[in-house]
């Protein structure tokens, strides 16, 4: 890239950043909160594998904060968008390669404004504290790690707290995935004016619809987010990008895949319903190749071509056809569960690990203990370690000297884990078994740790 280039990329990236910008940070945090508290295999494993009692509704503290889970999840999701500059990566067109897939300017030379979402959810450092930080998918799975194995109550407190606020980022992205500006290179330019002020120059209606809804139609806003959440098949996670190869990228990959341009052969039999004083005519969106409406009001004549007989019959697209309030709502309708629905999974997938296991006194000798038990997780374990860490009477969690290889390779679903011995500290009150490694296609590799899974068990 020319020196030229170069400055008129960086001009446009701050110019155009706000572009980026999708649902506004106050849906951001109740699409969010609504995902934590649909995200059934967050609670199971915080009650059942970590010992929180109150699941979700745990209160955990960082610092001078103190939130419930549910509420970390909710913070991570409002500020992805902080500082405004973050919102460049925050674009996935699913029609392109994924070098290419992020925003871009599209005025005859294509530069490259900002990262894919995918890439830019993966990336082991995305800004320094300047620019908000890192709160990928990596370092989710980092402070995770340190949650389960740090020093001190303080310390592993806040790592969980730090876990939650790192997945909320990320389905921050996975929210904006269902935006249909943000999956094929629409900028909707909006300028800055300094003091977090900006000026629409081309904003997206949709976007702004959802907002005012939220503002001044709660019940409204409550009635289309209170829908059934839509999820994806798990088959969906998968990648074989080297930039961004944990199977979380097809989450976003996939939202919009399958939702082609539609054709005029799309559009269903149009009707008319009342608008103020007058009608107007709408035509709704069908299932391709049926005559079955999937979106009822898909598109809205305008109030000019009304009164135009000439163009009465002119079917979109076209000059003469719009996006109202009703169209809007119908697109809300669609989207908004989904942006619920696979957020949640997404929490879900995080904490798919299950470790059915226990300590037991080793029968030879006693001053020995012996992790028993079996794969529960739904996908096989390999090239991973099994650990063993111990809590002592004044709270600090130390790592158990393994008498044997703890080494973790090919295990299924159900499959019983090798049977290793430990040297537990004398005045050991509790143990923690974690496992760190490859979990079915989340894999380890040089730069990436692989999946861990975490499971509290009582003293022998």
């Amino acid at each position: 890239m020319s020196a030229r280039v170069a400055s008129v990329a960086v001009v446009l990236t701050l110019v155009l950043a706000r572009a980026a910008v999708a649902y506004d940070v106050p849906t951001h945090r109740q699409l969010g909160l609504r995902a934590a508290n649909e995200a059934v295999g967050v609670n199971t494993t915080l009650m059942d594998d970590l010992g929180f009692s109150e699941g979700r509704d745990s209160f955990l503290v960082n610092g001078a904060t103190r939130f419930r889970v549910t509420e970390w999840i909710q913070e991570g999701a409002g500020r992805e968008d902080t500082p405004f500059w973050r919102v460049r990566h925050h674009f996935h067109n699913p029609l392109r390669a994924w070098d290419s897939a992020g925003l871009s300017t599209a005025f005859g030379v294509e530069i490259e404004l900002g990262q894919s979402s995918i890439v830019w959810s993966q990336r082991a450092f995305q800004e320094g504290p300047k620019g908000g930080g890192t709160w990928s998918w990596p370092f989710a799975r980092q402070r995770f790690l340190a949650a389960l194995i740090g020093r001190t109550p303080t310390e592993r407190e806040a790592a969980l707290a730090d876990t939650f606020r790192a997945l909320g980022h990320v389905a921050h992205l996975v929210q904006d995935a269902t935006v249909p500006a943000h999956v094929r290179n629409d900028m909707h330019l909006w300028l800055p004016l300094g003091n977090d002020r900006f000026l629409p120059v081309n904003p997206d209606w949709y976007e702004d619809w959802v907002q005012d809804t939220l503002d001044h139609d709660r019940e409204t806003f409550d009635g289309i987010v209170g829908h059934p959440p839509i999820r994806p098949l798990r088959l969906v996670f998968h990648s074989e990008h080297p930039e961004a190869p944990i199977p979380i990228a097809g989450l976003i990959d996939t939202i919009f895949t399958g939702f082609p341009r539609p054709l005029v052969s799309d559009l269903g039999s149009s009707f008319v319903e009342p608008d103020d004083d007058a009608v107007r005519r709408y035509f709704p969106k069908v299932v391709r190749g049926t005559t079955v409406p999937e979106i009822e009001h898909f598109v809205a004549e305008t109030a000019l071509a009304h009164y135009l007989s000439a163009v009465r019959d002119l079917a979109p697209p076209s000059t003469l056809w719009t996006l109202d309030h009703r169209v809007l709502g119908d697109y809300a309708r669609a989207l908004l569960p989904r942006a619920i629905g696979y957020s949640a999974e997404l929490l879900d997938y995080f904490f798919r690990g299950r470790l059915a296991v226990d300590v037991t006194v080793d029968p030879i000798d006693a001053a020995l203990v012996r992790v028993t038990g079996s794969n529960a997780s739904p996908e096989p374990l390999y090239d991973g370690t099994l650990g063993l860490y111990a809590d002592t009477a004044t709270g600090e969690r130390v790592a158990v000297p393994a008498l044997d290889p703890a080494t973790v390779i090919g295990i299924r679903p159900g499959e019983t884990l090798l049977a290793a011995r430990f040297e537990p500290p004398p005045d050991t009150e509790r143990f923690v078994a974690v496992y760190q490694g490859t979990l079915g296609l989340e894999r380890r590799s040089e730069t990436f740790p692989g999946a861990v899974i975490g499971k509290v068990m009582g003293g022998v």
